[in-house]
């Protein structure tokens, strides 16, 4: 069965739903969104879908589901146990770079830093140390494997604000 008869099949009424299971599908087939409709689905990728189809009727966040979150063109790994970056979030990083770009030896501490997202992309594209803190045990764990994927050193600290 392709993408096209699958997503019919599930006769969906709500469009963003519609939209998620599309997203999911290109993650799932690793295809472009433009080219999902004629693929052909194996049973394994068809077992995915519904499961992710399951998840998204309980309204999990279809970034929790692929475990995968987009920032400030780097793609950190998030689940439950961190927020899922936010546009504005990027913004603001944005704001921090364009003001700091020719600064030396800045010192930045990241509180609640949750995926890391914020502390990683500032010391890629600053000259900078990074202290990044967490009450977190889970969260500190998932930023500093964010941290390793992106090849960035950081200072992680356990801490309550």
């Amino acid at each position: 069965m392709n993408f096209k008869d699958y997503l019919k099949s599930l006769e969906l009424k709500d469009e963003n739903l519609i939209r998620d299971m599309r997203w999911l599908a290109c993650y799932i087939l690793k295809k472009q969104l433009h080219e999902i409709n004629s693929a052909e689905l194996t049973t394994t990728q068809q077992a995915t879908l519904n499961k992710g189809f399951e998840k998204l009727k309980q309204d999990v966040p279809l970034n929790y589901i692929t475990n995968s979150a987009p920032f400030y063109g780097l793609d950190f790994y998030v689940d439950e146990n961190v927020l899922i970056p936010r546009m504005e979030t990027e913004m603001l990083v944005e704001k921090i770079i364009a003001d700091n770009k020719n600064a030396k030896n800045l010192k930045i501490l990241d509180l609640c830093t949750g995926s890391g997202c914020i502390a990683i992309t500032l010391k890629k594209h600053l000259e900078c140390s990074v202290f990044a803190s967490d009450l977190s045990e889970s969260a500190l764990k998932i930023a500093k494997n964010n941290a390793k994927t992106h090849k960035t050193d950081i200072t992680f600290i356990k801490s309550d604000m």
